[in-house]
């Protein structure tokens, strides 16, 4: 590579940093430079024709490279406004990483071209346009509505939860606004995400836990219940919480790898530390009868070993 190609690159990537966004190159010289320094490991190409240096891609988050990419291509098409999973991610949804394959975007009805590898492109009406970090984005009502009827239950659930745990749309409000909208392709699935959403779900996994509980045709537990201990007085909040025809209650609880690695969620305790008090929070919990049934998200996402597991501890069917 020459050197006015590397510091070109240097200073394009400088730039893009300082913005936020990935690098969009557009000399053909470049391209092919960027190629050859994807293969030596120097840049990542993290989608077609949109790159990072590696260090810059090591630090950022999934979501925040996504952003990045989402930045990039607003840069290149200010008349996009984005839609469904992009917007949600925008607004700090819980959007699932699977969804990042596709960058969701509503173009002018005039405008030419077809979908490609990254762009979903879409041409309906939207009522309000919001715009965050100069991006010009659906209303957090018509986001997710977009995204329950486009996604799968248990992703639409996740965002549609997480929506109402930040206070931006009340189930009530889209409820309405689906009202508003008539005969929409994928309305039946949004109502559905609408008649189950609940802001009380903490995190993505666990309402994706739930929708697969719905799935299953599991009873809609209870959640976040609080459980007193009885020697000490700690509250205690459970993940899940269902109560049997015969009064016996079972707690279900998402056993997330965070709680035991990231210090943020370990409050100054070491492994052991957090291994001891979660023992001794289990061990109050069966003392007031209820049984404890742990899951991991790798069972969650194994339909029929989650469904034996729910099984086995008796949890209710749905009526």
């Amino acid at each position: 590579m020459s050197g006015a190609v590397e510091i070109r690159l240097a200073r394009l990537f400088d730039i893009a940093e300082a913005q936020g966004k990935c690098l969009r190159p557009k000399r053909g010289k470049d391209r092919g430079a960027l190629r050859r320094r994807c293969e030596s490991g120097s840049v990542v190409q993290v989608a077609p024709g949109y790159y990072l240096r590696a260090s810059c891609f090591e630090h950022l988050t999934p979501p925040m490279r996504q952003k990045w990419l989402v930045n990039a291509i607003s840069d290149e098409h200010p008349s996009y406004v984005f839609c469904g999973p992009t917007a949600a991610l925008m607004y700090d949804l819980a959007v699932g990483y699977d969804t990042f394959g596709k960058v969701h975007a509503i173009v002018p009805q005039s405008s030419h071209g077809s979908n490609s590898r990254l762009i979903q492109r879409h041409t309906y009406c939207y009522r309000d346009l919001y715009m965050i970090e100069q991006i010009l984005i659906t209303s957090p009502l018509q986001t997710t509505f977009d995204c329950a009827r486009m996604l799968p239950f248990a992703q639409a659930l996740a965002i549609a939860d997480s929506a109402a745990r930040a206070g931006l749309v009340a189930p009530t409000d889209l409820s309405q606004f689906a009202d508003g909208l008539g005969k929409v392709a994928g309305v039946k699935a949004a109502r559905r995400v609408v008649a189950h959403m609940d802001a009380r779900a903490e995190n993505g996994g666990e309402s994706i836990a739930r929708a697969a509980m719905i799935d299953l045709g599991f009873a809609v537990p209870e959640l976040q219940t609080e459980f007193v201990d009885p020697v000490s007085g700690t509250s205690y909040r459970v993940d899940f919480l269902w109560t049997r025809p015969d009064g016996k209650r079972v707690i279900g609880e998402l056993d997330g790898r965070q709680k035991y690695e990231d210090p943020s969620f370990m409050g100054g305790r070491d492994l052991v530390g957090v291994l001891t008090d979660e023992r001794r929070r289990e061990s109050r919990l069966t003392a007031s009868g209820a049984s404890v049934c742990r899951f991991s998200f790798a069972d969650v996402c194994n339909r029929p070993r989650f469904e034996r597991l729910l099984s086995l501890y008796g949890v209710p069917r749905a009526a």
